[in-house]
């Protein structure tokens, strides 16, 4: 996403076009003259038989208006429309957004009240397409990265009319190659349909995280998917499961609509909703799932919106977790290894987080986290430094056990940089410490690497998946703490 609201833009040099000499009236201000203020030719037009004319000739708009009037460009709506065009921007138009330039063009499309479209546009190599729609001037819709690969709209016309689909640059004047696609959703389908034709499959493992996004663009019109009439847009995913295996299954969509979850079975008598939801909570629009599977088959996981003909993009999430968790001190008795202290310590281990751990004294106290834990025994003033990476987002604690009972001591979650924690640990008591590694958010296992040493250097740990981080500047660790110093954190960023 380049939009401002969440990164920062960088300043891009203007493209400089070389435009046709031209003598006018007020030979300062570099425009031939003409009845509506630009230059043009009329020469270079271009058909086809698809109903789209076009002019090559590079123009400067006053504003987005005479772009508008001017456009050559048309397509011919239809039942069946498939329209796709590539070209080149030349023209440029003043002001058209932040009272900057830009360079943009324009196709016009005549609609009826109900009709329905979906736009896509890219920009080849680093461009960065941004779609407008108009009517009458006004502008209607935008959207800058709705789609897999660009900019999407669908747009159902509410009036008849002349509307003006405009591509554009996400940054001013900056031209370039771009594609568009403007073309008639298909019609709405059955649950079955939706179901039976999926090409979208997750794979299970036991230390799966898997995600996805895009947007939703076919419509389910069936009694039997929702209670209220209307054509719901859905996007379905297969998962084959077996049974006693749990997953957690969450969806959003954004600040574009209010998600909404259902949890089908496939069998020979069709497809059986197992569970459904709407919202998590008060104030949040996301939907969430927690199942355990009674018996092995084929899942189809649904997500669509809680109101009839919207569309748009989405987000799902669907992780692995335990059946049955433990306790933080059922880990700490079980340790995944026995870590002996020497002077030339140089330790390393990795593998695969498979225990879920659910305590009132662990993490945020009530979520599912996947954990290992290594037992290390340290004299007072022993000192060690601890570095672990995982698939996600690393997470450090280190605990000291006082009879049964399991007493915090220091965490860290990024001060090794690049979603690694580091700890540099001098004990200030002695006794049997515990070094757990953990995600920063729950239900994320998955694999993970472990290194303990106080020596000089970092020791190598060429786990063949997490890759070895860089060694990292000492200046650059901020995940210090002794024995008894540290503050216990909670979970979230």
């Amino acid at each position: 996403m380049k939009k401002t609201n969440f990164f920062s833009a960088a300043a891009f040099a203007a493209i400089a076009f070389n435009f046709f000499a031209c003598s006018t009236d007020d030979p300062d201000d570099g425009l031939s003259s003409s009845s509506d203020g630009l230059s043009s030719s009329s020469d270079g037009l271009s058909s086809s038989s698809d109903g789209l004319s076009s002019s090559s000739s590079a123009a400067i708009y006053s504003n987005i208006t005479q772009l508008l009037n001017s456009t050559t460009r048309t397509i011919a709506y239809s039942s069946n429309l498939a329209f796709s065009d590539n070209d080149t921007i030349v023209d440029l138009v003043r002001n058209l957004r932040e009272d900057r330039d830009f360079y943009a063009v324009a196709y016009k499309i005549t609609l009826q009240a109900g009709n329905r479209i979906i736009i896509n546009a890219s920009k080849e190599g680093d461009g960065d397409s941004y779609l407008m729609l108009y009517k009458s001037g006004t502008l209607i819709d935008y959207d800058d990265d709705g789609g897999d690969n660009g900019s999407y709209l669908f747009f159902t016309a509410e009036t008849a009319g002349d509307y003006f689909i405009v591509v554009t640059d996400f940054f001013s004047e900056v031209a370039g190659n771009y594609s568009l696609t403007v073309q008639v959703p298909p019609p709405p389908v059955t649950l079955a349909q939706l179901l039976n034709s999926t090409t979208k499959a997750i794979s299970y493992r036991d230390d799966m995280y898997y995600s996805d996004n895009g947007t939703m663009v076919n419509a389910v019109n069936d009694p039997n998917f929702r209670e209220n009439e209307g054509d719901y847009y859905a996007v379905a995913y297969k998962i084959t499961l077996q049974a006693g295996k749990r997953i957690k299954i969450n969806a959003s969509r954004g600040e574009e609509g209010d998600s909404y979850l259902k949890l089908y079975k496939g069998g020979a008598g069709g497809y059986e909703l197992i569970d459904e939801n709407d919202d998590i909570g008060e104030g949040d629009n996301s939907s969430y799932l927690d199942f355990i599977v009674e018996t092995a088959g084929d899942y189809y996981i649904v997500v669509t919106d809680y109101s009839p003909d919207v569309t748009g993009s989405y987000y799902l999430a669907v992780r692995a977790a335990s059946p049955t968790s433990i306790t933080l001190a059922q880990l700490l008795n079980n340790p995944t290894q026995t870590i002996a202290y020497n002077n030339n310590l140089a330790f390393t281990d990795n593998g695969t987080m498979v225990n879920a751990v659910n305590d009132p004294d662990f993490r945020d106290g009530e979520s599912d986290y996947f954990a290992v834990a290594y037992k290390i025994a340290l004299q007072a003033g022993e000192r060690i430094e601890i570095h672990s990476s995982k698939e996600g987002d690393s997470w450090l604690d280190v605990y000291k056990v006082n009879g049964t009972v399991p007493e915090f001591i220091a965490s860290d979650d990024d001060g090794y940089g690049s979603l690694e924690s580091y700890l540099d640990f001098t004990a200030e008591t002695a006794g049997e410490y515990y070094i757990v590694v953990t995600d920063v958010d729950p239900d994320i296992g998955g694999r993970y690497y472990l290194t303990v040493w106080n020596t000089n250097n970092e020791p190598g740990n060429n786990y063949p998946i997490v890759a070895n981080a860089p060694k990292a500047s000492k200046k650059s660790l901020k995940g210090v703490a002794n024995s008894g110093s540290g503050k216990k954190q909670r979970a979230g960023k």
